[in-house]
């Protein structure tokens, strides 16, 4: 079983965490029973804001993220990457 799973809660959503979010938040998510997705254990923990929101849609994840910067692009059923 992997540990992301150990005690899920399903009311709640998986979550896809960015590079910036410390590791210890991302334990005591999964601790909590949140279903957490890192970018790093993805392999994309160098990609563009744009490139992690829709992999994020893709994966049906909520974006967790905890740069210095506020993500621009909000998605739309036709097209993710839609400015604000």
């Amino acid at each position: 079983m992997n540990s992301s799973h150990v005690g899920r809660n399903d009311s709640q959503a998986s979550q896809y965490t960015d590079q910036h979010v410390p590791n210890a938040i991302t334990k005591g998510l999964r601790l909590r029973g949140i279903d957490v997705l890192r970018v790093q254990d993805d392999g994309r923990d160098r990609a563009l804001d744009h490139v992690i929101l829709d992999r994020a849609v893709t994966l049906g994840r909520v974006v967790f993220y905890a740069g210095r910067r506020l993500l621009g692009y909000c998605p739309s059923p036709t097209n993710s990457r839609d400015r604000l």
